[in-house]
């Protein structure tokens, strides 16, 4: 009797592992990852599973259990993205293009303006558009404030006048000035509405076998993904220093270097 009940244990341990061996593998599937940021990011998936990826600008891919997924990451200068998904084949998650990034050529969209103030007193400069802000901005400072694409009008009083104008969504980032007022010692800048765009276009010609990847740190810092082609760029005027990464020309590479961006100009780079 005993060695009986001993061969039915034995049988039952031995079934129990067979059946776990043989339990069916969960489907996995490969989702293609837009990430238009223009910076790399950390993204984090909690679903049938949970998973945390870095993705770098471009296109890529990443391996998930089949299901729906919530997503979350950060960018565009700290701001949280949340959102869901369902994985399965042929599936695609891009994330959001940032107001200062150029990938491609493409478009952001988003937009921004810059309001410098160089008058001795606080001005509100109110925008007129496809949505309406007001900017705030304190004596001898400026201010970066992010608003939807499209055609502005503007309008603030400094100086004990009132000054207007128009911009359009053409530039990666506007600059309105306000000048100086007689009173503080120089006077008024000229320009229409009493405002100047210090932007200029920088063209770079990629004539290598892979894209180019750079990051523009001056008066603005702007991170580019140029592909094979011409990529155009609209910017801020003024000094920059630049890195590029790339697996262009046979390899993995970077380099680096400074730009006087004072006026529009091309930039050329070759395997040569």
């Amino acid at each position: 009797m005993k060695l009986k009940l001993i061969l039915l244990s034995i049988a039952l341990l031995i079934s129990q592992v067979s059946a776990a061996s043989f339990q069916p593998a969960l489907a996995t599937v490969k989702v293609s990852v837009e990430n238009r940021t223009g910076d790399e990011v950390d993204i984090n998936l909690s679903g049938p599973a949970s998973y945390k990826f870095n993705v770098q600008t471009g296109n890529s891919k990443i391996t998930v259990e089949a299901g729906t997924y919530s997503y979350s990451y950060k960018a565009c200068g700290g701001r949280t993205f949340t959102g869901t998904f369902n994985a399965q084949a042929g599936a695609k998650l891009s994330l959001t293009r940032c107001a200062n990034s150029v990938t491609g050529g493409g478009q952001s969209d988003l937009h921004f303006v810059i309001v410098q103030n160089k008058s001795s007193q606080a001005v509100t400069v109110k925008l007129s558009g496809p949505q309406n802000y007001t900017v705030t901005v304190p004596a001898n400072d400026k201010v970066r404030k992010e608003i939807a694409r499209g055609s502005y009008g503007y309008e603030y009083t400094a100086c004990g006048e009132k000054k207007t104008g128009r911009f359009g969504s053409d530039h990666l980032g506007t600059t309105i000035e306000i000048a100086k007022c007689d009173s503080d010692g120089a006077g008024a800048a000229g320009g229409t509405g009493g405002s100047s765009v210090k932007t200029i276009v920088l063209v770079i010609h990629n004539k290598t076998d892979a894209t180019l990847n750079f990051t523009l740190t001056g008066p603005q810092t702007y991170r580019v993904q140029a592909p094979i082609g011409k990529t155009r760029l609209t910017l801020e005027k003024g000094r920059y220093s630049w890195t590029m990464y790339s697996n262009a020309c046979g390899g993995y590479g970077t380099d680096s270097g400074t730009l006087n961006l004072n006026q529009s100009s091309g930039w050329t780079w070759t395997c040569d």
